[in-house]
């Protein structure tokens, strides 16, 4: 039901924010993967592709190393349809929002070898958005300029409550695995990013005499997604943040932007 409430809540909006609502429950499919995105919303070039959580009563807690800063870099899947062949790619997009950075969410799975929730739903969520991709991009044309970019933003909308837990790396006992001297900090939304994905065809980067470490630490930086998590209740005014757009016009573009 949440979806459904949150997409009133972003057509009666709409004038505030300029998003609209592109579906909700869409299905998806790749491989032998199933499922049902709940929500998308669009604005010019960009999609945000929601993975909606009811929690009752949840709190979910990001650490965050106290010396961090609020930033707003997010490595996102992008595409672009050129004349001749389809551009797709991840890259570092600045946001026009600022927030925490995190890697470690400390909400956990059903058994002590599970894996931990979050990164379950973002890792799904992840394959639903390559799928969306790979649908639009179907849809296009080749030779055909209009409407030819797409930044996918994937974003979990929970009820639960975040909270930022400010600690110092020095303060984690090593025989036990608790930190001490925390503090804790609510915030409306936190960019999560982490290796959500299995390993692909490396992405061009690398030169030839490349030295296998620095190969191996490239490809697992290429791993790594950003999805947005955001508290329900701060989804519009989230939304409204991004009026006059998601992306900053001065982060940088893909080097394939502009390919032909």
């Amino acid at each position: 039901m949440l979806q459904i409430g949150l997409k009133n809540a972003v057509e009666l909006t709409q004038s505030r924010h300029n998003f609209e609502v592109e579906a909700v429950e869409h299905p998806w499919k790749i491989g032998d993967q199933t499922g049902f995105i709940d929500l998308i919303l669009g604005r010019n070039v960009v999609r945000l592709v929601c993975e909606c959580k009811r929690s009752r009563d949840g709190n979910w807690i990001f650490a965050v190393e106290r010396a961090a800063r609020e930033g707003d870099h997010a490595r996102l899947h992008w595409t672009r349809y050129g004349k001749s062949y389809v551009y797709g790619s991840c890259f570092n997009f600045g946001l026009k929002t600022k927030s925490y950075e995190s890697q470690f969410c400390m909400i956990r799975g059903g058994g002590e070898n599970d894996v931990p929730l979050l990164e379950r739903i973002a890792s799904k969520l992840l394959v639903s958005l390559e799928a969306l991709a790979s649908e639009e991009t179907s849809l296009r044309l080749l030779g055909d300029p209009r409407d030819s970019h797409r930044i996918y933003i994937p974003m979990i909308v929970t009820t639960a409550r975040l909270w930022a837990c400010r600690f110092k790396p020095e303060d984690i006992e090593l025989a036990t695995g608790e930190v001490t001297n925390t503090d804790f900090e609510e915030v409306p939304f936190i960019r999560f990013r982490k290796a959500l994905t299995p390993p692909t065809e490396p992405e061009p980067g690398g030169d030839i005499d490349e030295m296998p470490y620095r190969t191996f630490r490239r490809i697992s930086r290429e791993q790594e997604r950003t999805v947005i998590v955001v508290n329900a209740a701060s989804f519009v005014t989230h939304l409204e943040a991004w009026a006059d757009g998601a992306i900053r016009t001065d982060s940088g573009r893909p080097p394939d932007w502009d390919a032909a």
